[in-house]
Order: C-alpha cells, then sequence, then structure tokens
C-alpha cells in the first residue's frame, strides 16, 4: 500500500525560503503459516489355524480396498473499478483601473480511483470407480475303485474395489486499490500602481494511495483407502483343514492447509515549500495616464 502526497507551494519575493520534507514510512510483512500432517494408520493381522486330520480344506482371504480422493477447488475471480475524474477549473480575470492588476486563478484536480480484483472459480473433481472380479469355480473328481479317491475342488475369487478421487481446493484473490489524486492550484496576480508588484501563488499536491493484497488459500486433502481380496477355495480328499487369513487395512491421509499473506504498506509524502518575494517600487516624474488609460477604456 503506498501513499504518496506532493505539494508545491510557490511565492516569489527578493527572498527564499525553502523547506523540503521528505517522508518515507514503510511497513512491510510476510506471513506464512504452513501446517502438513501425515497420518498413516495401518492395521495388519495374520491368522493361522491348521487342522489335520485325512482331508485338506484350504481358506485364502487377502483383502484389499483402495480409496484415493484428491480434492481440488479453485476459486479465482476478476474485479476492475475504475474511475477517472479529471477537473480543471480557471478563472482569469484582468482589471485595469489606472492601476493594471491581472489575476489568474486556475484548479486543476485529477482523480484516479482503481479496484482491481482477480477472482476465477475452478471446482475439479476426477473420479474413478472400479470393481474387478475373478471367479475361477473347478471341480475336478477322479475315483479309482480299489481303495483310492482323490476329489479336488476348487474356488477362486479375485476381487479388486478400486475407487478414485482428487479434488483440489484453491482460492486466489488479488486486489489492487488505487487512488491517485493530482491538485494543480494557481493564483497568478500582476498589480501595477507605479508601484508593480508579481506574485505567484502556486500549489501543487499529487497524492497516491495504494493498497495491493494478494491471498493464496489453498487445502489439499489426498486419501487412500485400500481393500483387496483373493478367494481360494479347495477341497481335497486326504483331508487337510487349513485357514489362512492375511487382513490388511491401511488408510493414508495427507493434509496440507497453507496460508501465505504478504503485506506491503508504504506511505511517501515529499513536501516542497519554496517563497519567492520580488517587489519593485518606482515614481516616475512623468507618469503616464492617457495613452494608457484610453486603450483600456478610461
Amino acid at each position: 500500500m503506498g501513499f504518496r502526497a506532493k505539494f508545491v507551494f510557490v511565492v516569489r519575493a527578493n527572498f527564499e525560503f525553502v523547506v523540503r520534507a521528505k517522508f518515507v514510512f514503510g511497513v512491510r510483512a510476510k506471513f506464512l503459516f504452513v501446517v502438513q500432517a501425515k497420518f498413516v494408520f495401518v492395521v495388519r493381522a495374520k491368522f493361522e489355524f491348521v487342522v489335520r486330520a485325512k482331508f485338506v480344506f484350504v481358506v485364502r482371504a487377502k483383502f484389499v480396498f483402495v480409496v484415493r480422493a484428491k480434492f481440488e477447488f479453485v476459486v479465482r475471480a476478476k474485479f476492475q473499478f475504475v474511475v477517472r475524474a479529471k477537473f480543471v477549473f480557471v478563472v482569469r480575470a484582468k482589471f485595469v483601473f489606472g492601476v493594471l492588476a491581472k489575476f489568474v486563478f486556475v484548479v486543476r484536480a485529477k482523480f484516479v480511483f482503481g479496484v482491481r480484483a482477480k477472482f476465477v472459480f475452478v471446482v475439479r473433481a476426477k473420479f474413478v470407480f472400479g470393481v474387478r472380479a475373478k471367479f475361477v469355480f473347478g471341480v475336478r473328481a477322479k475315483f479309482v475303485f480299489g481303495v483310492r479317491a482323490k476329489f479336488v475342488f476348487g474356488v477362486r475369487a479375485k476381487f479388486e474395489f478400486v475407487v478414485r478421487a482428487k479434488f483440489v481446493f484453491g482460492v486466489r484473490a488479488k486486489f489492487v486499490f488505487g487512488v491517485r489524486a493530482k491538485f494543480v492550484f494557481v493564483v497568478r496576480a500582476k498589480f501595477v500602481f507605479g508601484v508593480r508588484a508579481k506574485f505567484v501563488f502556486g500549489v501543487r499536491a499529487k497524492f497516491e494511495f495504494v493498497v495491493r493484497a494478494k491471498f493464496v488459500f489453498v487445502v489439499r486433502a489426498k486419501f487412500e483407502f485400500v481393500v483387496r481380496a483373493k478367494f481360494e477355495f479347495v477341497v481335497r480328499a486326504k483331508f487337510v483343514f487349513v485357514v489362512r487369513a492375511k487382513f490388511e487395512f491401511v488408510v493414508r491421509a495427507k493434509f496440507e492447509f497453507v496460508v501465505r499473506a504478504k503485506f506491503v504498506f508504504v506511505v511517501r509524502a515529499k513536501f516542497v515549500f519554496v517563497v519567492r518575494a520580488k517587489f519593485v517600487f518606482g515614481v516616475r516624474a512623468k507618469p503616464r495616464t492617457n495613452s494608457k488609460l484610453k486603450r483600456h477604456n478610461f
């Protein structure tokens, strides 16, 4: 943010008085706030239960379930508001009485008011939903009659369940606020009496007020949840009973929260004050009267 003001005040005389002052006031602050958290939660359990007799019974189960989610949310907007005004006010007066006076009064003002904001609003979502299943069912039987019997009974199932989602949430806003004002104030007066005096009075002012703010707000979330399942069911004659179960449960979450704010506040003021005066006082033995007065309707 900036504020600039420049003043020029001029009066001319036989002396000079000058005051110059330059002020710079600046405040700059930059803030960065970051929170990052990564979570991993894992549960693993493996069970084995074995009974052996004269037969084999096998159950195998493996589960994997996957959920992935990524979110993106973006908001962008651009606003531009500008007001410009230029004012010129002029008064000129010339008076002659046997006395000559010339007045020039000028006021000039230029205003620029600007507000700029840029917003973009975007929502992006990507979803992938997948289910995969593979089944194998087999029965095999071989009979030999004497004393031998061999049975094979198999069931195989493979399941995959996948969900993917991607989300991104972002808010970006850029604001520019500017006020600019330029003032020019001029008064000129010329007097002639047999006394001559010339006065110049000038005021010039230029103002600039600017505020700029840029904000970035971002939230990102990524989730993964996985389940995989594989099934095998086998029966064989000479029976062995085995149960094996392996379970995996995985949850992964990664969070990022970022806030960035940058503020710049600047005030600049420059002042120049000048007084100049020149006086000439004269008396003439042969004053001019008629010719000059006739020219000015006297």
